[in-house]
């Protein structure tokens, strides 16, 4: 790893930390980086206390393990570190060309599952599993995001944005099969919109087993995704969207960012 000293302060370098319980002191801080810029973008925690992260980097140096996936032009990494902090192995994941490492999820059996964004700007995602040695067991390249979770039978969930949004497959019977609008007009610009959708795959990673926006006529950004004991998937975000579909008797049924309702006229 680059000592500090030697890199410019504008560049980061990633790091992971466990606090006691109590938060009373830190029980390992530890860096992980190279010669350029790096982030962990999320982590998980292991069934064995083992922690699993993915991110993003641009250092040539990146300490990634012998024999494990490589290329000297991916970007998004997938890192597992043993419950004191050790660094067991890194990876790039991803493929070939600019990709990033956004979401990660663990199962009971030490597994990874990786998603993140193919291409600048992001011109298709990916789903790639890796067993407990950090060898890739499947990598989907038809969908992927930005967030990803697990249920109790191992279908995979992904959350996130691609431009344009026609690169988002969907499927019959569900909630939103198209984007509302391809282009977001306003005063600053006429660009392609970010719509949030949310995919589920089966276990394998090659059935898709649903797939639909969740979408107003703007742009919405997810920043989290949480699946219950019964398979319900849980989204959070923010929107610029006035008109973002919310249900009746929802807490708050439109958008103070946009233009509100037009007041009840008595006749």
């Amino acid at each position: 790893l680059t000592p500090p000293s030697s890199k410019p302060l504008d560049i980061s370098d990633a790091f992971i930390a466990k606090l006691s319980s109590d938060g009373s002191q830190t029980l390992f801080r530890t860096i992980l980086g190279g010669s350029a810029g790096n982030q962990i973008l999320d982590i998980a925690i292991g069934a064995d206390g083992s922690i699993h992260a993915a991110g993003t980097t641009s250092s040539p140096d990146f300490p990634v393990t012998a024999g494990l996936f490589d290329g000297p032009s991916s970007k998004g990494f997938y890192a597992r570190f043993d419950s004191q902090g050790t660094l067991v192995f890194a990876t790039f994941t991803g493929g070939p060309g600019d990709t990033s490492g956004d979401g990660i999820a663990a199962d009971s059996a030490g597994a990874a599952y990786v998603t993140g964004r193919r291409g600048t700007p992001a011109l298709g995602g990916y789903v790639t599993k890796l067993n407990a040695a950090g060898v890739v067991t499947f990598t989907n390249t038809a969908i992927g995001g930005n967030h990803i979770a697990l249920d109790a039978q191992g279908n995979i969930y992904v959350s996130g944005t691609l431009l344009p949004p026609a690169l988002v497959p969907t499927t019959p019977g569900a909630y939103q099969t198209a984007a509302p609008l391809p282009l977001c007009a306003n005063a600053s610009r006429n660009l392609p919109c970010f719509h949030q959708y949310v995919s589920k795959l089966d276990p394998t990673g090659k059935q898709l087993l649903y797939s639909t926006f969740v979408a107003g006529n703007q742009e919405e950004g997810p920043t989290a995704l949480a699946v219950d004991a019964q398979g319900n998937a849980y989204l959070a975000g923010s929107t610029t969207s006035p008109d973002y579909p919310v249900t009746p008797g929802a807490y708050q049924p439109f958008s103070l960012a946009g233009p509100l309702p037009a007041p009840a006229v008595a006749v």
